[in-house]
């Protein structure tokens, strides 16, 4: 879901406020640019497996013009990518594995036309080429508390995320790394992202509440 269809959606239902942003990956950086341009709609925002944009808008747009690339020039189309795809995002004790195979089909269901005309959306979704969007200042002036959530088994997110909480405000972000798992820990451990996300909620449902008896 990029930022316009989360706009329009929430417009649509009548709905000025939701508990949290949750998003995985490129969405994470959607849901905290969204958030960032709109800081009432969210009480928290969860982001899992994703990291700092470093990268111009012209070097990714490059990197996703090889992929199409390959698409169109691999057996099946899209199959190689999935298979690339599915071996970053899950570790190898899940290879072939129901979650392993249900994304990889996903993935290689679709199609090279519908990639060329996303791939502009959704960069302008995560702010590249926006010069109010930069995700460390965002989260340096966010004023609602944020999770980050990453697989121990991916090569470069673990590092990268538990730097994060650091960035915020004192006491507002908080990294929980999840043991064999890899970028996908939504997939992977789903019993295990279920209760983490549980007791969040939990316990910033109870700040939320406490804050508003003492008002």
């Amino acid at each position: 879901m990029l930022s316009n269809d989360l706009r329009t959606l929430l417009t649509h239902l009548n709905i000025l406020h939701v508990y949290s942003l949750i998003g995985l990956g490129l969405g994470a950086h959607i849901a905290l640019h969204f958030l960032a341009k709109n800081p009432t709609v969210a009480s928290s925002f969860v982001g899992v497996g994703f990291e700092y944009r470093s990268k111009t808008r012209e070097e990714v747009e490059y990197e996703w013009s090889r992929r199409i690339y390959l698409n169109y020039n691999t057996e099946k189309r899209v199959g190689l990518v999935a298979d690339k795809a599915v071996a970053r995002w899950f570790t190898a004790d899940a290879r072939n594995g129901p979650e392993w195979q249900r994304v990889r089909d996903m993935i290689a269901r679709g199609c090279p036309e519908g990639m060329e005309i996303i791939v502009p959306a959704v960069m302008d979704s995560v702010g590249y080429g926006d010069s109010e969007y930069d995700m460390m200042r965002i989260l340096g002036t966010l004023a609602v508390p944020a999770l980050f959530i990453c697989g121990a088994g991916d090569f470069v997110l673990p590092e990268e995320m538990e730097r994060y909480p650091a960035l915020m405000k004192e006491g507002l972000g908080r990294f929980v790394e999840v043991r064999r798992a890899s970028r996908l820990v939504c997939c992977e451990r789903p019993d295990e992202f279920v209760t983490i996300l549980q007791g969040w909620a939990e316990e910033t449902l109870a700040v939320d509440s406490g804050a508003l008896e003492d008002i």
